[in-house]
């Protein structure tokens, strides 16, 4: 009679690691900073058109600073990033900050657009 393998009593070849798994719990934590967050991202809008003009500068930091915060916790939870091994955790963490570079490169073309235009030829 044939015996049956199972890799998980023999140490197996799970490639996964033996990583953690994040909790329905958790997930409905997260789930609630997102709403939280969402209903941050909407009063803030409320707030800046309605009630208290905020310079643009200002208004658009708040908003990428939720932005932000949504990120993290998407990428965190969701892509299981929290559970994954120190590799993969380097790797998003390299492209967060590239990702932060390119922002900054962004912004301050953006900021930069305001200046008044030179006269007279390039020197």
């Amino acid at each position: 009679m044939a015996t049956t393998h199972h890799p998980a009593h023999t140490g197996g070849h799970d490639t996964e690691g033996d990583y953690g798994h994040i909790t329905l719990q958790t997930y409905w934590k997260v789930f609630g900073g997102l709403m939280l967050l969402m209903a941050l991202t909407v009063g803030a809008y409320y707030l800046e058109k309605l009630v208290l003009p905020l310079p643009e500068v200002v208004a658009v930091g708040i908003a990428l600073l939720i932005a932000f915060a949504k990120t993290a916790l998407i990428i965190t939870f969701f892509m299981h990033l929290r559970v994954s091994s120190r590799l993969a955790q380097l790797f998003a963490a390299s492209s967060f900050v590239w990702l932060i570079i390119m922002f900054l490169i962004i912004m301050a073309d953006y900021f930069a657009r305001g200046w008044p235009a030179q006269s007279g030829p390039l020197t």
